[in-house]
């Protein structure tokens, strides 16, 4: 009867420690519109991701993917424009990425970021009337790296290696 106890006790140890592993992750997914793309994979726990895709007044389609592995990373993506894809992966704790692409007309921005260690931050805010392209790779722990961009048929790309960089673009008419 005791080795069925322990076996008992054992089996309910290790379920209780996986569910544990992987509870606690939180995905949101709202798309409006035509053809939209999206994927979403969280491994980890305390991971949040959210994803809004929308073509309220017009034709065309998005891709978003945010892939996290981890524990405690936000990632969040918009695409109120038109034929705009962004991508996130962050591999690491305790990471935020934000992307924006929003724009009047067609716009097909591009938007990736990628993350890997601890603490970084990283936002791509795009406002254009036409295509802009933002890339953000950051390798290493309390990195920022943020881009802004309000002109069309733009280009900004940060890359940062190590710990504790800080790094802005800001692209206007």
């Amino acid at each position: 009867m005791r080795k069925l106890f322990i076996g008992i006790l054992a089996i309910a140890v290790v379920f209780g420690m996986s569910m544990g592993v992987m509870a606690g992750n939180e995905a949101e997914i709202d798309q409006v519109g035509e053809e939209h793309e999206v994927l979403v994979e969280q491994i980890g726990a305390g991971n949040d991701a959210y994803i809004s895709q929308n073509n309220w007044f017009a034709e065309g389609s998005h891709f978003a993917e945010i892939m996290q592995t981890g524990e405690n990373n936000t990632a969040r993506i918009e695409q109120p424009a038109e034929n705009d894809s962004s991508v996130i992966t962050q591999d690491g704790d305790e990471n935020e990425a934000y992307v924006h692409n929003k724009g009047i007309q067609v716009t097909t921005s591009k938007a990736n970021v990628i993350q890997e260690g601890n603490y970084n931050y990283a936002n791509i805010y795009q406002d254009t009337s036409g295509q802009a392209d933002s890339f953000i790779t950051q390798l290493g722990n309390d990195n920022t790296a943020e881009i802004d961009q309000f002109t069309q048929n733009s280009l900004a790309e940060i890359s940062q290696d190590g710990d504790n960089n800080n790094a802005e673009i800001i692209q206007t008419d």
